[in-house]
């Protein structure tokens, strides 16, 4: 019996990561079993298998960067411990699957660039999707917005690899 649930989780998983390197958009629901930082999670689906999610079209500040604590904390306080569907749209470089995460009718992404605690990642929000929301968590002062002169997450990484850190 143990041998054909693990055998069944293995078939999940590996449909799932084929799924999404073929490109299909998929949805799961599971329960957020960790954070690691203000824009990556790791969710446990029903089948128990384990999913490492980045929260698309956001950047939120790095380890050792100004509101970096803060925005792993908000993440924390909006879904550790709780049930989110996860629509996922692609596979990142790094293999993570890249969502979009809903907790009941709250759409997170878009709470964490509005409530200042991650930017609009260009890149990944290429309609501009975020971009109001940026705009009066700015204009407001709200989080990282507070910070007279905030580096985006993308400038700071590209300052620590040019001075060989």
């Amino acid at each position: 019996m143990r041998r054909v649930s693990v055998v069944a989780i293995s078939l999940v998983v590996a449909a799932t990561v084929l799924a999404a390197a073929a490109g299909r958009r998929y949805s799961f629901t599971g329960k957020v079993v960790s954070i690691a930082d203000g824009e990556t999670l790791s969710a446990r689906d029903t089948a128990q298998a384990e999913h490492k999610i980045h929260l698309q079209g956001i950047d939120s500040p790095e380890k050792g960067q100004a509101f970096a604590t803060e925005a792993k904390d908000a993440l924390s306080s909006k879904i550790l411990g709780q049930m989110v569907r996860v629509d996922v749209v692609e596979l990142d470089r790094s293999r993570r699957e890249v969502g979009r995460v809903y907790f009941g009718d709250r759409f997170i992404n878009l709470e964490m660039i509005r409530d200042g605690f991650a930017w609009r990642y260009p890149p990944s929000d290429r309609h501009g999707e975020f971009t109001p929301f940026e705009g009066q968590a700015r204009a407001l002062k709200r989080g990282l917005w507070a910070d007279p002169h905030p580096v985006p997450p993308w400038e700071f990484r590209r300052r620590k690899r040019a001075a060989g850190q």
